[in-house]
């Protein structure tokens, strides 16, 4: 049996890859767990209030850092081209990051007197170098993802990790508590990663040679001529034009559907409520990032070397194979977690279970559209794709504008219809791809 597991694994690129992945991001999700039990013990839930604007704020501007080009990188056929991308995008972030600190310093203190948290003004100012961390660290992961060198990205995940929740549960043993533990942890655990990337990519993309370990003659895409010349770098801004221009309203759109859903929740229930929603909500979302972190990184490279004629089979088995990998956890978080959290978690924090449940159907479909969202970009439909988000973006606001006298009915109202849009994205991705392999 295990001969012959072995030798499907060497038949079946895209399962050994993502089981590379899954190793470390396995490892690094554990660690998060734990640290999602245990910090509740350290932290009040308005310190996880303010924590969560913050890092809503830093998840959702990495979308914007590298203007999308990022994800460009694994289209090029020319390897110096990529690797000229790269570098473009290495510096891009470094011009938005700037911009960002600028605004953070001017508005700081009316932006959060507008969210009703003064408190939060202090965080803003390191969020612009916060967001040059993460930003180079997903230019990097490109990078790494086009020349598969998945290893590299597992263990660095597992290191990230490993090291943000050490650092925000140890810091409050030597007086750093409340929200500047978790922000300083977040910060330093990103810190370590982005350093422990740079050592692997810097022969490629500073000193134009292969990076890693990898094998040197394998670039991203078979067969790509890596020896022709590259364009030129305004050529190929260009060339890649369509990814800011086209994708950065899907941006936008998301910005303001994961931040106005804190926004709202903070003016309507307060930071206390703010702290048990976002923290259920990381809790649903780790069986997510543990088979999603995965599967979406190897698939996104899977989907660009794609032909027409085998997109919808491709997706389809994606979507399959995502919902059949999240029955279990998925299912068990439904089941268990009103009794479980109530048990494990301190007295004030004894509904958090329930909004653990509530959340789950969201989160579940989630877990099947998060590989598959890449198609429209890999296809250039980003029209139907901004067309969803906009519709995905209004409903959770609009619910909670109108339904805001308790927040558990609220949040079940939310999961209910984000995860009925969810089973219409699935059937949009499905019909583009039908689409895509007729030549249209």
């Amino acid at each position: 049996m295990m001969g012959r597991v072995r030798s499907w694994m060497q038949r079946n690129d895209f399962a050994r890859n993502v089981l590379v992945l899954m190793s470390g991001t396995a490892m690094a999700q554990l660690v998060g767990i734990v640290s999602l039990f245990v910090l509740p013990h350290f932290y009040s839930q308005a310190d996880i209030g303010i924590y969560s604007v913050y890092n809503s704020l830093l998840l959702s501007l990495i979308a914007i850092a590298a203007l999308r080009y990022d994800f460009a990188i694994v289209l090029p056929d020319n390897h110096q081209e990529a690797q000229l991308l790269a570098r473009l995008c290495m510096r891009i972030v470094i011009g938005v990051c700037a911009v960002i600190t600028i605004a953070c310093v001017l508005f700081r203190e009316p932006l959060s007197a507008a969210l009703g948290a003064p408190s939060l003004q202090f965080w803003l100012l390191p969020l612009g170098l916060n967001l040059l961390l993460v930003g180079w660290t997903q230019v990097f992961g490109m990078w790494l993802t086009r020349t598969r060198e998945y290893g590299v990205i597992s263990r660095n995940r597992m290191v990230q990790s490993v090291s943000m929740g050490a650092l925000q549960i140890g810091l409050p043993f030597v007086g750093v508590g409340g929200v500047t533990g978790l922000v300083v942890g977040t910060f330093a655990g990103q810190l370590l990663a982005t350093l422990g990337l740079w050592r692997t990519v810097r022969p490629a993309l500073v000193l134009n040679k292969r990076a890693g370990g990898g094998s040197p003659d394998a670039p991203a895409l078979p067969g790509s001529p890596a020896a022709v010349a590259p364009a030129e770098p305004r050529d190929l801004l260009r060339q890649y034009r369509k990814m800011p221009l086209v994708n950065g309203p899907n941006v936008l759109v998301d910005f303001a559907r994961t931040n106005g859903i804190n926004f709202l929740i903070l003016r309507f229930f307060g930071e206390a409520l703010l702290g048990q929603f976002a923290w259920a909500l990381r809790i649903t979302q780790a069986p997510l990032g543990l088979i999603n972190g995965a599967i979406g990184q190897v698939f996104f490279q899977k989907l660009a070397v794609t032909e027409r004629g085998h997109m919808l089979a491709l997706v389809s088995k994606a979507s399959i194979r995502s919902l059949l990998l999240g029955l279990v956890p998925f299912g068990l978080l439904f089941v268990l977690s009103p009794w479980f959290f109530e048990v494990a978690m301190p007295p004030e924090w004894s509904e958090l279970g329930i909004y653990v449940q509530s959340l789950t159907p969201w989160l579940y479909l989630n877990l099947v559209t998060s590989p598959i969202s890449n198609l429209f970009l890999v296809l250039h439909r980003q029209a139907s794709m901004l067309a969803f988000s906009v519709i995905y973006a209004v409903t959770p606001l609009v619910t909670i504008w109108f339904v805001h006298d308790d927040l558990l009915q609220t949040v079940r109202w939310i999961s209910g219809e984000m995860a009925v849009i969810l089973v219409g994205f699935v059937l949009l991705a499905l019909w583009e791809s039908r689409r895509f392999d007729r030549g249209r």
